[in-house]
């Protein structure tokens, strides 16, 4: 099992059944949970020691829709393409959406594929083989707490 296929199973346990933050093979921190009722976008890092003992971290974006979840796995240099997705959208605001960008997560033997719309808030949707499609809207309110939330795990990686 690579170690991003174990991030994305660690994740979805832990976060999905509502576990402690401190899981079996690692160690999964949220950033931020912005809740919109039967809807929730989430932000999390997720540090395990790979095969050798040494500490490898991620970022994670997580939908739940109703009582399901799915997330997107990226490794340190792949945030900043959610941060440039993330910018993109916020200078795109309107009444309207409109398509920001996506993201395709690698090394998962369920790979996620990221959209991001941009309209009076952002939309995430991601889709996977396994779990199918996930809609979540974040609203314009919970943008500038989502921002801040973005660059503590951008920080927490040590991401460019």
């Amino acid at each position: 099992m690579t170690f991003a296929h174990r991030i994305a199973a660690a994740f979805t346990v832990g976060l999905f059944l509502l576990a402690g933050p401190a899981l079996a093979q690692g160690k999964l921190e949220f950033a931020g949970k912005f809740d919109n009722g039967a809807t929730e976008v989430d932000l999390a890092t997720y540090t395990s020691p790979n095969d050798k003992g040494v500490e490898e971290r991620v970022g994670l974006l997580g939908l739940r829709v109703g009582t399901t979840r799915n997330s997107v796995a990226f490794g340190q240099q792949e945030w900043r393409a959610l941060l440039d997705l993330w910018a993109k959208a916020q200078t795109m605001q309107s009444n309207d959406w409109a398509y920001a960008g996506d993201f395709t997560e690698t090394g998962t033997s369920d790979v996620s594929h990221l959209k991001v719309f941009a309209g009076p808030g952002v939309r995430f949707i991601v889709e996977s083989p396994a779990k199918g499609a996930f809609t979540v809207d974040l609203k314009r309110a919970d943008m500038p707490a989502f921002d801040t939330a973005l660059i503590q795990v951008k920080t927490y990686l040590g991401a460019p």
